[in-house]
């Protein structure tokens, strides 16, 4: 599984994870918050984390993917 950053329209971004092996993305996580754009992603462990900007700065923003509708 790879996790990808993905444009949803020019100022919405989330978080998508992509079969490796087939190119499907299996899961799509919730939007970045309002005004905020996800640049990059990494995936450690059962977490994703993802750099967002804003007109405001920038920050980190993590998932939990133990949560119910996880990837297997």
């Amino acid at each position: 599984m790879i996790a990808a950053v993905c444009g949803n329209r020019p100022d919405e971004t989330s978080i998508a994870i992509v079969d490796g092996e087939s190119g499907k993305t299996v899961r799509t996580l919730p939007a970045a918050p309002e005004g905020v754009l996800f640049t990059e992603c990494a995936w450690s462990g059962d977490r994703i984390f993802a750099a967002g900007v804003s007109v405001h700065g920038s920050a980190i923003y993590t998932a939990d993917l133990t949560e119910e509708g996880a990837v297997p």
